[in-house]
């Protein structure tokens, strides 16, 4: 008995400074890992969020170019509002209500252009027409995107953009 509690091998192990160490570098990689993880994610929502603004800008500017194309009168209205008048005598209008941009053919019920988390900021239209040429515009826009919980916006991009009647 007395040879059993004095000659015990020691078997390796790990001592307490070991795993103190271990777990010290192992919470110091985690939380870089995870750093990195955030900042990744965080610059995915950014990019997602631009491309959405810019979206919903192409997509706005391509509607008015294409009705501006196809119109035969345009005029301007004091509060920003433009109608074109096609072929056909229909009008359209497009104007700016709530933080969004609205295109109404003839009466109908109006059509949000911008959607989303996406708001119009500004949608100021200009006349440019002169006696000698009617029917060109100033179009100055500005999307922005305001992910919940923001007060200033996260993306915002503006465009300035001068569109004329095809039959002038």
């Amino acid at each position: 008995m007395e040879k059993l509690l004095t000659k015990q091998k020691s078997k390796p192990a790990f001592t307490l400074i070991e795993v103190l160490v271990y777990i010290l570098i192992l919470s110091i990689v985690s939380g870089v890992l995870a750093n990195i993880i955030l900042s990744v994610y965080r610059f995915k929502t950014v990019i997602e969020d631009r491309v959405n603004v810019n979206e919903d800008l192409r997509i706005l500017v391509k509607s008015i170019r294409d009705d501006m194309y196809f119109g035969r009168f345009v005029r301007v209205e004091p509060t920003d509002i433009l109608v074109i008048t096609l072929p056909n005598t229909a009008e359209i209008t497009y104007f700016r209500q709530d933080n969004r941009v609205y295109r109404q053919e003839n009466g109908s019920s109006a059509v949000s252009i911008t959607g989303g988390d996406v708001n119009v900021s500004l949608f100021v239209v200009t006349d440019l027409s002169t006696p000698d040429a009617a029917g060109a515009i100033q179009l100055q826009l500005t999307l922005e995107n305001y992910p919940a919980g923001l007060i200033k916006p996260l993306v915002s991009e503006s465009i300035t953009s001068t569109m004329s009647l095809k039959y002038i």
